[in-house]
């Protein structure tokens, strides 16, 4: 597992394979964001998370699931503090950040992939929670689609919700999969294909939101690369 300070405040674990990815995030994400009261917030072992997640899906698929993570710096700070972390888990409390933070109390965030293109959608939770700025556009460019094109809004949330995501998390969730996924993808989870009347593609409402995230990652590439020119004449 490569860890990398992608951009400021966000440290970018890189997996080598699906299932080095899921093995390690799976109690840290869940705590931060399942849907299962039982697990949400609370210690919990993995039997029993196996056990409640093979009973809504049919079987234990978690580990070819999903394909990335993303997790708020201070629920780090309370799953180290909470937990016995098991030994892939370490890594979390390793992180350059720790001391930092720990001490400054500043906002940081943690992102897990293991194939390039799911990259863009977990810096986008990431800059959710870190640019209150960045997420009141996000939640903007939500409302617009809820209040003007709610069959679209619900087409997404309902996929959202079927496929295990909690309630709590579904303006960051809309913001992240308008705002990244291919015509492709949004047509295949969400329904209808290109302009056919009544079953529009989502895709075709998703402008606002990508030009906002495109703004965003924009702005920061110019303050990393700044950063690194800073550092390479000192």
């Amino acid at each position: 597992m490569k860890i990398v300070n992608t951009f400021p405040g966000i440290y970018h674990f890189q997996a080598k394979n699906q299932y080095e990815l899921t093995s390690t995030f799976i109690r840290l994400q869940e705590f931060y964001e399942s849907p299962y009261k039982q697990i949400r917030g609370k210690y919990f072992d993995l039997d029993d998370f196996f056990d409640i997640y093979a009973k809504k899906f049919g079987n234990m698929t978690y580990f070819t699931d999903w394909n990335g993570f993303n997790v708020p710096g201070h629920i780090v700070n309370l799953f180290i503090e909470k937990f016995n972390l098991r030994n892939k888990e370490e890594v979390f409390a390793t992180l350059p950040s720790q001391k930092v933070f720990f001490c400054e109390k500043e906002k940081y965030y943690v992102i897990g992939t293991w194939k390039e293109g799911d990259i863009d959608h977990e810096l986008c939770h990431a800059w959710y929670y870190l640019d209150p700025e960045f997420k009141k556009h996000a939640d903007a460019c939500v409302k617009v689609l809820k209040d003007k094109y709610r069959q679209q809004y619900d087409k997404v949330v309902n996929w959202l919700l079927k496929e295990g995501y909690s309630k709590k998390v579904l303006n960051d969730e809309v913001m992240a999969y308008m705002a990244t996924s291919p015509q492709e993808y949004m047509d295949e989870r969400f329904g209808g294909k290109g302009y056919q009347c009544g079953n529009e593609s989502v895709y075709n409402y998703s402008a606002s939101f990508r030009v906002r995230f495109g703004l965003k990652k924009d702005e920061q590439t110019k303050i990393r690369h700044k950063a690194r020119m800073v550092r390479a004449t000192v």
